[in-house]
């Protein structure tokens, strides 16, 4: 009996493709280009600093990058592409892109954390100011995943 093994090998195919050029695939504008692959030759213990890629940029582009607009390019990486940029908020400090398993855990645990304690303290700050709110917000998450995105979603955040 022959057994089909070409979604098994299209799977890995994709999975090397990744691996060799993660960058592949996705449309990039050139300054997201440019950043992911400056992170992509980044680490933990070499990270890049936000003022490290508002030189860089400028450098190439010759263009004025603000802290914010670089955050706000960083979130267009994770949140339109999908990559596993992480950054640091302990010596060294800047961004990298995550290549393991356990460096991905640690941020997860780091960004749980912030965002528990963010509500915490918004709960506390809703009951005592604004009681008539208690109990009456609520913090739905949204999975998202590339086949449930459609041109007409909204985002919770409102970008497209």
């Amino acid at each position: 009996m022959l057994v089909n093994r070409e979604p098994e090998q299209l799977r890995f195919s994709v999975f090397e493709d990744e691996l060799i050029d993660p960058l592949r695939g996705h449309e990039l504008t050139e300054q997201e280009a440019f950043v992911a692959s400056l992170l992509l030759d980044a680490s933990a213990d070499r990270p890049r600093t936000n003022e490290e890629l508002r030189d860089l940029l400028r450098g190439k582009f010759f263009e004025e990058y603000s802290e914010r607009s670089i955050k706000s390019l960083i979130l267009s990486l994770r949140d339109d592409h999908c990559f596993p940029i992480v950054a640091s908020k302990a010596p060294p400090f800047g961004y990298w892109w995550c290549r393991s398993a356990a460096e991905m855990k640690e941020q997860w645990d780091r960004v749980r954390g912030e965002a528990v304690g963010m509500m915490s303290t918004w709960s506390r700050l809703i009951k005592q100011h604004f009681p008539e709110l208690a109990g009456q917000l609520r913090l739905d998450f949204i999975e998202r995943s590339d086949y449930e995105q459609t041109s007409d979603s909204a985002r919770p955040d409102g970008r497209p």
